[in-house]
């Protein structure tokens, strides 16, 4: 624990080739109102000249915050930064932060409040505000605190609007022990390796808060990895963590959570369907969901990916009217026979 009963926070900040935005982030943090925080900044084998001026700044720094300076050997991109980060963390609690974003000064007490408001809690989301501003990166709740303290709901609330629980590890506090007992360690060598980690975080959690204020400012970079990545590389990664998560599927909610997963691979990459790659990718996810035995939602899978408008209302519409009304009548012939 912190001192003077205070939860200590472990800020990771992963440093890759962000020069031109280091300094902002760092100091976004160094002015936090909140006086417990450890900073863990890990160099991955920047070619630039970010480190120096991580080190210019902390050394010059004389306040409460506690600063750590980590080098891998050799650039292992940002989920290995992030674990490395995790593995040298003193704190009750673990925040994410890029190191070319920034954090507005009461983001951690803002967080932290909430935390000892609800105890319960294993997970504690912010609003983040992003620039150029988009709302897809707002919180859409109903209301505020929204609190959700069953696993079951927490599931069902992601995969069935998946707008509530935002998929980036930033902009979270998240307990460190929590994080430790359920082996929450990023997939390393996967670019969108967020997408599988909020999957592993929302079938462990049991209790998670989401707050209104902003505690993270998002800035869309031009050369981040997310804007520079080709569509077919960014398609490819995003297929193989599917196919990781059909493996981990389980029930309940197995159906449910699968043709989440299928219908946002294809809803994000449509593209894919006038390629060859479409062929290759399908069967690969037909295959895993028969080996997972997902039988049902294989049987789905084909009719939705092959079938034109006629089969699609057939499966949809017509014949579930069908079966209801055949089951309403073997009610009723059961109930007069009872009679």
């Amino acid at each position: 624990m912190g001192t003077d009963n205070k939860p200590l926070i472990s800020i990771i900040i992963p440093v890759y080739n962000i020069s031109k935005y280091i300094e902002k982030c760092l100091y976004s943090v160094i002015n936090q109102t909140y006086i417990n925080i450890e900073c863990i900044i890990i160099n991955d084998c920047t070619p630039d000249d970010s480190i120096q001026k991580c080190n210019k700044i902390t050394e010059n720094y004389s306040g409460h915050i506690q600063f750590q300076i980590i080098n891998h050997n050799y650039n292992q991109g940002l989920s290995a930064a992030r674990n490395t980060g995790v593995d040298a963390a003193h704190g009750d609690w673990l925040f994410f932060l890029d190191g070319d974003d920034e954090i507005p000064d009461n983001a951690i007490e803002l967080l932290l409040c909430e935390a000892l408001n609800h105890p319960k809690a294993e997970i504690i989301v912010g609003n983040m505000y992003s620039e150029p501003h988009d709302d897809y990166y707002e919180l859409k709740a109903d209301y505020y605190p929204f609190r959700i303290d069953n696993n079951h709901k927490i599931r069902n609330c992601f995969f069935c609007n998946h707008s509530i629980i935002p998929v980036m590890a930033c902009n979270k506090i998240i307990k460190k022990n929590f994080f430790l007992q359920n082996n929450l360690y990023f997939k390393e060598g996967l670019i969108h390796e967020d997408e599988l980690w909020i999957f592993d975080v929302v079938n462990h959690a049991n209790s998670i808060s989401l707050i209104d204020n902003y505690t993270y400012l998002r800035f869309k970079r031009p050369n981040s990895i997310t804007t520079t990545s080709s569509q077919q590389n960014s398609a490819n990664h995003m297929a193989k963590i599917i196919l990781e998560i059909l493996h981990k599927i389980k029930p309940p909610c197995d159906e449910m959570q699968t043709l989440f997963y299928l219908r946002y691979y294809f809803y994000n990459y449509p593209y894919i369907r006038h390629t060859k790659e479409f062929y290759r990718i399908f069967l690969l996810f037909l295959k895993a969901l028969i080996k997972y035995r997902h039988y049902k939602t294989a049987l789905h899978f084909l009719l939705h990916c092959f079938s034109n408008s006629t089969v699609f209302n057939l499966k949809y519409n017509t014949i579930p009217k069908l079966l209801q009304n055949a089951s309403d009548k073997d009610k009723q012939s059961t109930g007069q026979q009872a009679i």
